[in-house]
C-alpha cells in the first residue's frame, strides 16, 4: 500500500548519531600492503587469484593493479577481484502497491545502511497501481544482473511477495544473503479495498501458487517485521511465515502497515544484514 513517513526526528536523528562501522574501501590504487590490513582475508583471496607476492620486498611498493597487470590479470579479472576482496554487501529495496523507491522509510533507512557501507538501490517497480505478477517479477530479473551472496532483499507490502516470487525463479546454483519483509502478506482484509486496490488486482497474488522450497534453496535466512494491528494483514500470515520459510518474527504494536520504521526494527534489520 501507499504509505507516508512521518516525522521521527528524535529517533532517526539518535540512529544516524551511532558511530559508523563502515570499512575502507579497496581500489586498484589501494597499496598491496593495505589491502591486507583492510580485510584479513585478503591474503588467501589474493593467492587464490594467482597473485603469491604479497609477501616480498616489492609488494611494499606496489598496488593492487599494478601486482595484478605483472601477473597478468586483465581488466575484467582485476574487477571481479575488487568485487571480492571488498565484500560490499547490497540491499535492494522493493516498493508496495501504490508506492515508489522514494516511499516513506525507503530513504531513511537508505542513509543508514549506506553509512555501514552497504550499497542499496531502491527500485521503481512498473504500473504500481495495477501490478502484476510477471512484470514485477521481469522488472527483478532484468535489473539484478549476478545475485550472490553478499545481496539483500528488503521488501514492503506486496514488495515482498514479488522478492519471494523472483527467487522461486533463480537458478538452482545461485545464493544470496537473506529477506527482510515488511508487513508482507499472503492474504488481505476486507478493509484493504477501496477503488484504487481492488480485488481484481489483488486475487493472482493471492491465488497464485509459491514454491517455498525453492525460495529457501537460495537462502535460509529471512526475516518478518508485521504490526498485531495492521488493517491490511491478517496477524495469522505471519503464522505462515514460519512455518512455510523458517522465517524470524517480529511482531510489534500499533504500527499499522509499518509506515515507518521505529528505532527498534532499524536496529533488527541492522543485525540481519551483518
Amino acid at each position: 500500500m501507499l504509505i507516508k513517513m512521518k516525522k521521527t526526528k528524535k529517533t532517526k536523528n539518535k540512529i544516524l548519531k551511532k558511530k559508523s562501522s563502515k570499512k575502507q574501501l579497496i581500489t586498484g590504487k589501494t597499496p598491496l600492503m593495505a589491502v591486507v590490513r583492510i580485510n584479513p582475508e585478503a591474503g588467501m583471496i589474493l593467492f587464490e587469484a594467482g597473485l603469491h607476492c604479497i609477501g616480498c620486498g616489492g609488494a611494499a611498493f606496489e598496488t593492487l593493479e599494478q601486482g595484478c597487470i605483472m601477473h597478468g590479470m586483465s581488466k575484467a579479472n582485476i574487477k571481479k577481484l575488487l568485487i571480492k576482496l571488498n565484500k560490499m554487501k547490497k540491499v535492494y529495496l522493493i516498493h508496495g502497491w501504490g508506492g515508489d523507491s522514494q516511499q516513506g522509510w525507503f530513504n531513511p533507512l537508505k542513509k543508514i545502511l549506506e553509512k555501514e557501507g552497504i550499497k542499496v538501490l531502491a527500485k521503481d517497480m512498473p504500473d504500481t497501481f495495477n501490478p502484476k505478477i510477471d512484470n514485477w517479477i521481469n522488472k527483478l530479473k532484468s535489473d539484478i544482473k549476478q545475485p550472490d551472496e553478499e545481496t539483500y532483499f528488503i521488501g514492503h507490502s506486496i514488495g515482498c511477495q514479488t522478492i519471494m516470487r523472483y527467487l522461486e525463479k533463480l537458478p538452482e546454483n545461485i545464493k544470496i544473503g537473506g529477506c527482510v519483509f515488511v508487513a508482507g502478506w499472503f492474504h488481505l482484509t476486507d478493509e484493504t479495498w477501496d477503488e484504487e486496490y481492488t480485488k481484481e488486482i489483488a486475487e493472482p497474488w493471492i491465488n497464485t501458487s509459491i514454491n517455498f522450497d525453492k525460495i529457501k534453496s537460495h537462502t535460509k535466512r529471512f526475516l518478518l517485521i508485521a504490526s498485531e494491528d495492521d488493517p491490511y494483514v491478517p496477524l495469522s500470515d505471519s503464522k505462515l511465515f514460519k512455518q512455510k520459510l523458517g522465517a524470524e518474527i517480529m511482531i510489534e504494536k500499533n504500527q499499522g502497515h509499518i509506515e515507518e520504521l521505529n528505532e527498534r526494527e532499524i536496529n533488527k534489520i541492522l543485525n540481519f544484514l551483518k
